[in-house]
């Protein structure tokens, strides 16, 4: 019989058939290393490390979290730039020719949902701080 190799190794081989050129792997650690040293993101380590407690994720490593911070603002700015090709296709199609272009729910929601973020408005919004508040009668 032969001896099955541990879990891991089974694993790891299975990712690693891929052949991968020594230049990629290179500037891939080159960039890896950057992480911890000569690169800063724009959402802080802080609120990275914040969001990652949160959800019962705890890593030391900083490239680890800035690496995550870096699919978020990925992430994001994929979702803004949807949004942007989006308004200019409505915008195009009313025929409207607007100097400032703004970012609004309705422009937002379709695209938030297609990345399977659902979003909802308030069912009541009260314009004042005093609203539905009882009043006492003396």
């Amino acid at each position: 019989m032969s001896q099955v190799p541990p879990i891991e190794t089974r694993v790891m081989n299975r990712f690693t058939r891929q052949t991968i050129s020594q230049e990629k792997r290179e500037s891939v650690e080159k960039f890896i290393a950057a992480l911890g040293t000569d690169f800063t993101p724009v959402i802080p380590d802080e609120i990275v490390n914040l969001y990652l407690k949160r959800s019962g994720f705890s890593c030391p490593d900083v490239r680890m979290t800035r690496m995550i911070a870096i699919a978020a603002e990925n992430f994001i700015a994929d979702i803004a730039n949807e949004v942007l090709q989006r308004h200019k296709q409505m915008k195009s199609a009313q025929k409207r020719k607007d100097s400032k272009m703004v970012m609004t729910t309705e422009d937002l929601l379709p695209v938030l949902e297609t990345y399977g973020i659902n979003v909802r408005k308030q069912e009541y919004f009260a314009n004042s701080t005093t609203v539905g508040l009882v009043k006492e009668n003396n």
